[in-house]
Parts: structure tokens; C-alpha cells; sequence
């Protein structure tokens, strides 16, 4: 008989899922972004709002501060700094 899989476990799983595939609210982010170029996501035609290139930045160092806490880790606090325009191909 399998042992029940910990909330942490299966919390860590539904971000894997949302990142990578087989998500369960529709298209997984990389699934999303699979055909796009690095000049499309980091093109910025709104000058208030961010690119595709800074939400991705975002999205994955949430994805992984939360995979840290999960297994009982620290995660570092991020700031605006982090995802700045500056950090684009």
C-alpha cells in the first residue's frame, strides 16, 4: 500500500505541473511561451507594463522560493531589482 503523499509534496507538484505541463487550469506556462523568441518576449510596446521576459523572470523566482519553502528551506526576499529590465536578453 502507497504511504500518503505530504501536502508539501503535492503543492510542489501543481507548481511543477503549472510550469512545465499537464497543469490542471489549461496550457502550462512553458507550453504558453514554447514558440514565442527571446525578441517577442522581451519587447516591451506598453511603457508602463511589463514584458512577457520580466513576468517569466517573476514567475520563476516565485516558482522556486516556494519549492525552497516547501522543503524547509529560506528563500532570499526578492525585490523590484530582481526583475528589471536590465536582466533581458
Amino acid at each position: 500500500m502507497n504511504s500518503p503523499i505530504s501536502e508539501p509534496a503535492l503543492i510542489a507538484e501543481q507548481l511543477h505541473r503549472a510550469f512545465e505541463g499537464d497543469a490542471w487550469h489549461g496550457p502550462a506556462l512553458l507550453e504558453l511561451l514554447r514558440e514565442m523568441d527571446a525578441a517577442t518576449a522581451a519587447a516591451q510596446p506598453l511603457s508602463d507594463v511589463h514584458s512577457i521576459w520580466e513576468l517569466v523572470l517573476h514567475v520563476s523566482a516565485w516558482d522556486d522560493a516556494a519549492y525552497r519553502r516547501l522543503g524547509g528551506g529560506e528563500s532570499p526576499a526578492y525585490g523590484h531589482s530582481e526583475f528589471s529590465r536590465g536582466s533581458q536578453p
